[in-house]
């Protein structure tokens, strides 16, 4: 049978890729610089008149940039760290409990490219989902079976997936679209789905590459 997580709605599946995607902030830190909204492909605040809510606080230092939400009541900051050849960020582990599922997110940035890793785990099984998004595109690729062990290697395993998948992996919006055994899932079995993003006005709208169907909004 196929894992519960890859059988969720994907209009709500998308949403929740894209709030990984937006604004972040909080007012009267020291050393932070006010702006509208953060440019994570650009790893920079953009926006610097007539600020509305929600709006961000950025502070930058040699190897860290720290990003706060104006919307966050937790005063959470978010911590970009350089590790040479990618800027890196982990999310908080979150767990589903009507599923039991737990799952963590890791973010890679690099020339513009920003890759959310997330490690899904749910009684013994494990797979990973990941998302590469460009400020033109949006790819969504699923059934991997990658373990996290440290930052550098799975940036490695997600730069490799990221050069092969086109040619590799089935295109498929649907899993039960795709022919293959319980065995092959378990053992990881990718899929992929990719969006062309088209912004009109502040609104973003997403299309399917392949039939052209509007997903989002």
């Amino acid at each position: 049978m196929i894992n519960v997580i890859f059988m969720k709605d994907m209009k709500f599946y998308l949403i929740m890729i894209l709030l990984l995607f937006t604004s972040f902030q909080m007012k009267g830190q020291k050393g932070y610089v006010k702006y509208q909204t953060f440019d994570e492909h650009k790893l920079k605040g953009v926006g610097r008149f007539n600020i509305k809510e929600p709006y961000v606080l950025v502070k930058k230092e040699l190897d860290t940039i720290f990003v706060i939400k104006s919307n966050d009541r937790g005063n959470n900051v978010l911590r970009y760290i350089n590790k040479g050849k990618f800027w890196y960020y982990q999310e908080p582990e979150k767990q589903q409990d009507e599923c039991m599922i737990n799952s963590i997110s890791k973010r890679f940035i690099t020339n513009d490219t920003v890759f959310v890793f997330t490690h899904f785990s749910m009684t013994g099984s494990t797979h990973a989902t990941i998302v590469i998004a460009t400020k033109k595109e949006l790819t969504v690729i699923r059934g991997c079976k990658i373990l996290f062990d440290n930052e550098e290697n799975v940036f490695k395993k997600i730069q490799n997936i990221a050069s092969i998948y086109k040619d590799s992996f089935p295109y498929s919006d649907e899993a039960d679209d795709i022919p293959y055994s319980d065995d092959e899932y378990e053992n990881g079995f990718c899929w992929y789905q990719t969006f062309i993003k088209v912004f009109k006005g502040k609104q973003l709208y997403l299309y399917d590459s392949k039939d052209g169907m509007q997903i989002m909004p």
